[in-house]
């Protein structure tokens, strides 16, 4: 039965990679399994301005249109106007003593192929998209043998569960209502079962949901 994503709030670690300027404007094209993808934006570029008041100056000087401010650093998104490719432009800024850069649509490299990532309403990937999952997968979709084991105070956990066979351990469970370990702590409710799925269901298993680790080490207190 696999989980569905309804408001429920999980606090996760991530890691964040910290991207120098000029900016990257990412583009999650949500198609599956891909190769890493970069490629140049035609008929636009990045132009680092010391003033706003450079904006026009800049555009008629160098066939451009402005289109928005990215990032608060000073650059700028403009759309060419002439004949001339991203790559041309760029040069031609630069040998007029211009910063500019051309924008490049990064493709996700790594995107589950989990029913529920696709489903409609779209309750995981929103949730997921929410808190920069995606883009974590690309650096890292969790371990087993490193990092932290999760440990869920809920209703218990099934532990029986095709989505989380593999991810989630009996031995250190612990069922705190009769004072028992293992596989006491066997949920009788769902919720819990629910929370784990979130936190830790296997992912990219052509099988129910992704959690936010697709491998991991889950026990949980009942």
């Amino acid at each position: 039965m696999p989980f569905q994503m309804h408001g429920l709030v999980v606090l996760a670690f991530l890691g964040a990679v910290l991207l120098p300027p000029p900016p990257v404007i990412a583009v999650n094209t949500d198609k599956g399994s891909q190769t890493n993808a970069k490629k140049e934006l035609s008929g636009y570029v990045l132009v680092k301005l010391a003033t706003s008041s450079d904006t026009a100056k800049i555009a008629k000087g160098h066939s451009l249109e402005d289109v928005k401010k990215v990032g608060s650093t000073g650059w700028r998104q403009m759309k060419i106007k002439d004949t001339k490719g991203s790559l041309q432009k760029v040069q031609e800024l630069i040998e007029a003593g211009v910063q500019a850069e051309p924008i490049y649509e990064v493709y996700a490299a790594v995107t589950p192929n989990d029913p529920a990532w696709t489903a409609s309403p779209a309750y995981l990937a929103t949730a997921m998209q929410r808190i920069s999952a995606p883009a974590a997968w690309d650096i890292h979709t969790g371990s087993q043998t490193i990092g932290p084991t999760v440990c869920i105070i809920d209703t218990g956990i099934s532990f029986s569960h095709p989505d989380l066979v593999g991810n989630v351990f009996v031995d250190g469970s612990y069922n705190a209502i009769t004072n028992v370990a293992g596989a006491a702590a066997e949920d009788d409710n769902s919720h819990g079962t629910h929370c784990a799925g979130t936190i830790g269901g296997v992912g990219n298993n052509n099988a129910g949901v992704a959690g936010v680790a697709w491998r991991g080490r889950m026990i949980t207190c009942k």
